[in-house]
């Protein structure tokens, strides 16, 4: 089939065709001849200019045109007023808000007005300058004032400020002010200086020193005559002259008029008025003080003589000046003249109580005392608490306190053994474990602890009036830091050395029979024998010895045994050098009571006993020594300063009589030693 250009079916089947643009070129490559429909093709692939292109074969028209704004519907946008009423300024201002407007001025420098600019009042706005009214009523209408001829009104001359003009004498301002002393005037009078024509020029006196010309005001009113200002005269011849002297003065009114009467009182009296004038009264005021009668008040109010009154009100005063008589609510005191105040009034608490309250310590300790049955209720103390370390063993230790005011009334008095804190009680001590002592000084006890936990305890003393808590404290251990006997060694010297079977010493024991072979027998005061320990306790430690000591002799015999502490480098011999010491002594009497000491004990003395067993206890506390003897329930205590030295045990052991065929001996036994 034949196409020729333009036949409907050539048109129709390329227009259809699109021929890859590979495939075209392919047909005109050199040496070829494309065909017919080849060329159309080809040509068939292109649109022609002539043929309008459809917007589906535009690749992303569609798309880019549904991006667009409808025109009429943008048409109607951009008519309405009120499209971006949200973010544009509309031209006549009317959607924008008050910030919007602050923020218009700032950013045109408008902000503010200049402070040389005026602004009155508008609305609730109030502006910066007087308004018509707030003038009027601040500065005077000129009309208000004065009449058509221009004078001033006298009805208007208070108005003014005139209280009073003074008509001078002098042609000048400057001559008026050297004689101003001349005058009675006061700040803001009038002064009216004449002319030699009869007219008057204005000054004010504004204050200040009336010598000095710049003290007066010129009014800018001159050449005024009283008479120009209506009624001026008439005003003033009411008016009183002042007085002419300085001074204090009252009107006084009488049938020709008025006159003015002096008042001139002395100085610091009070006046009355007797009808007709005032006058000094007999009260005068003085550094504060009104006195009647006196010019010398020492109070408030100082009367000279006596006051008579129906009753006297008092307000409440705690203050304690001599010589008077306050009130502090609840009753009244006097004070005497060296300030001591005590109450005359108890009308709330019982009058004996109240009356005690009152009187000073001293006083109180006196009578507590008399109410005491003479024991001593002062205030208790005690400096020491010897020995201040027990442990928990069964057994009974000797406690020893020292101190003042400790002479307690034997029928009512307690020792408890008190917690840490001085308030809870732990143990209460027998009373038949207490050893009292008239000196006021010491005070013993014995207690075993073995019930008591370790730790820290007070001493709570009760003297029948007051109670009394130590500072110091008895430590309670488990185990107390004790010293090994066993490791001492002794030395033994006697009267006649390597005399057998007289002493027997070891460890902390020891026992001498008595041998006419060591010595012959005598009442005589003779050391026999002598025995001394190797170091006990170092220089400077603290300890505490406990035990028991003993003897055994004739009736009137001299014989004694000594147990005591000797410093450790001091010889040993048989003169009695110990530094600190009990002792057992016959009494040199025809029975066999003995005596048992320590050093500044007092001492016990025993019955008709032939052997004395008795307990000790010594101790050092810093350079302080105690000691304790017991002998049938019956305690004595001593104190003595001493020496800090390294100590050792000693015992001196002197001749008997023994001539009634009793064997005699002694000997001690140590308990407990331990240092703390």
């Amino acid at each position: 089939m034949h196409f020729e250009t333009g036949d409907p079916l050539l048109n129709k089947k390329y227009k259809s065709m699109s021929i890859p643009l590979n495939t075209i070129y392919s047909y005109f490559e050199t040496g070829d001849f494309p065909t017919q429909d080849q060329f159309q093709a080809s040509w068939s692939s292109f649109w022609h200019k002539d043929e309008v292109i459809p917007t589906t074969k535009i690749a992303g028209l569609e798309n880019l045109l549904q991006n667009k704004a409808d025109k009429n519907i943008f048409e109607l946008h951009v008519s309405n007023p009120d499209a971006h009423a949200d973010h544009l300024a509309k031209k006549d201002a009317s959607n924008l808000t008050a910030g919007n407007v602050q923020s218009w001025k700032t950013a045109l420098g408008v902000g503010e007005l200049p402070d040389n600019i005026a602004t009155v009042d508008n609305g609730d706005q109030t502006g910066n300058v007087y308004t018509k009214r707030q003038s009027d009523t601040r500065y005077m209408i000129w009309d208000d004032f004065v009449n058509e001829d221009e004078k001033i009104l006298a009805e208007k001359i208070e108005a003014l400020g005139i209280t009073t003009l003074i008509e001078a004498t002098e042609i000048s301002i400057a001559t008026f002010a050297a004689n101003s002393g001349s005058y009675q005037f006061e700040d803001h009078d009038f002064i009216a200086i004449p002319d030699n024509r009869g007219n008057f020029s204005l000054y004010m006196f504004k204050g200040g020193n009336k010598k000095e010309v710049k003290s007066y005001l010129p009014t800018g009113l001159s050449n005024i005559t009283i008479g120009m200002v209506e009624g001026l005269e008439n005003s003033l011849a009411g008016k009183m002259d002042k007085p002419y002297t300085e001074g204090n003065y009252m009107a006084f009114t009488h049938s020709e008029g008025i006159d003015w009467k002096a008042i001139n009182p002395d100085p610091n009296y009070l006046l009355y008025w007797d009808g007709n004038n005032f006058m000094p009264s007999p009260v005068y005021y003085n550094g504060g003080g009104l006195g009647i009668g006196t010019k010398s008040p020492q109070a408030s109010l100082h009367l000279m003589g006596n006051v008579r009154a129906a009753a006297a009100a008092f307000d409440i005063n705690y203050e304690a000046r001599k010589d008077q008589i306050t009130y502090d609510g609840t009753k009244f005191w006097g004070t005497n003249s060296s300030t001591v105040r005590r109450p005359f009034m108890f009308a709330d608490y019982n009058a004996e109580v109240e009356l005690w309250s009152s009187l000073t310590d001293a006083q109180k300790t006196d009578l507590k005392t008399i109410m005491n049955g003479g024991w001593s209720t002062g205030t208790m103390s005690v400096a020491l608490i010897t020995p201040p370390v027990v442990d928990v063993s069964d057994k009974n230790y000797w406690i020893s306190l020292k101190g003042a005011n400790l002479n307690l009334n034997p029928t009512s008095y307690s020792l408890e053994i008190m917690a840490n804190d001085g308030t809870t009680v732990v143990a209460v001590v027998p009373n038949s474990q207490i050893q009292l002592y008239t000196n006021g000084l010491d005070l013993s006890f014995y207690f075993n602890f073995k019930n008591i936990p370790t730790g820290n305890y007070k001493l709570r003393l009760w003297n029948g009036v007051a109670y009394y808590v130590t500072s110091m404290t008895v430590n309670v251990v488990a185990t107390l830091r004790l010293i090994n006997l066993n490791s001492l060694t002794w030395e033994t010297k006697l009267f006649t050395p390597n005399t057998p079977n007289v002493v027997n010493v070891a460890g902390g024991a020891m026992s001498y029979t008595a041998s006419p072979y060591n010595k012959p027998f005598a009442r005589e005061a003779v050391v026999v024998a002598a025995m001394k320990s190797s170091e006990l306790v170092p220089a400077g430690q603290n300890f505490s010895i406990s035990g028991t000591f003993r003897l055994r002799d004739a009736a009137n015999s001299a014989m004694n045994i000594v147990v005591g502490l000797i410093n450790k480098d001091n010889e040993l011999s048989l003169n009695n050098n110990a530094n600190f010491q009990t002792s057992i002594n016959n009494n040199n009497i025809a029975n066999y009571s003995k005596t048992i000491r320590g050093d500044s004990v007092t001492a016990l003395v025993t019955g008709n006993e032939t052997e004395v067993i008795a307990g000790f206890n010594m101790a050092r506390n810093g350079n302080l020594f105690t000691v304790i003897v017991e002998h049938g329930g019956r305690v004595a205590v001593g104190t003595k300063v001493g020496i800090e030295d390294a100590l050792s045990l000693v015992s001196y052991i002197n001749n008997t009589l023994n001539n009634d065929g009793i064997g005699a001996d002694a000997g001690f036994n140590i308990q407990s030693c331990y240092v703390f």
